[in-house]
């Protein structure tokens, strides 16, 4: 069955349905950098580099050499990020989750209310429509008794 008008009323804020979504978002947060260089030159560079700036080599993925077909290696490893850029991002996460959900629920707010208005102003016009076509029902009833009336029809035939 579908409704008419289709309104609904519109989600209110809830901040256990909003620490769910951070949670969620935050377990997809990647606290690596997967690194690939083409030599091993530049493979000790980017190391000490990444290193400087506080990264820790991932000792879960140890360092490969990968063979290529003209002779040279290419060579992966993959970085944890520094505790505290983690911390940052988890929180940037949890910030833009946070506007998001705001917005999705002023959003869905909005088109309640539009949806509402919608029905309201069409059930007003209904709530006339019955009311003008009443009223001219009304006035050709009289009409017929005036008719009536007037072309003596009022009193009934007699046979």
């Amino acid at each position: 069955m579908t409704m008419k008008y289709e309104t609904f009323v519109p989600r209110q804020f809830d901040q256990s349905e909003l620490d769910n979504q951070i949670t969620r978002k935050q377990q997809m947060h990647n606290k690596y950098v997967f690194v690939e260089c083409a030599s091993f030159a530049e493979a000790i560079t980017t190391l000490k580099q990444y290193e400087s700036e506080k990264y820790t080599l991932d000792k879960d993925f140890l360092p490969i050499s990968l063979p290529m077909v003209n002779g040279v290696s290419f060579f992966q490893f993959r970085m944890i990020k520094p505790e505290k850029l983690i911390k940052q991002e988890l929180a940037y996460i949890a910030t833009e989750t946070t506007e998001q959900y705001k917005i999705a629920l002023k959003a869905e707010q909005a088109e309640a209310v539009e949806r509402m208005v919608n029905r309201l102003v069409g059930e007003q016009a209904e709530r006339e429509l019955k009311e003008s076509i009443a009223r001219q029902d009304a006035q050709l009833n009289e009409a017929r008794k005036q008719a009536q009336e007037i072309l003596g029809l009022d009193k009934g035939v007699q046979l």
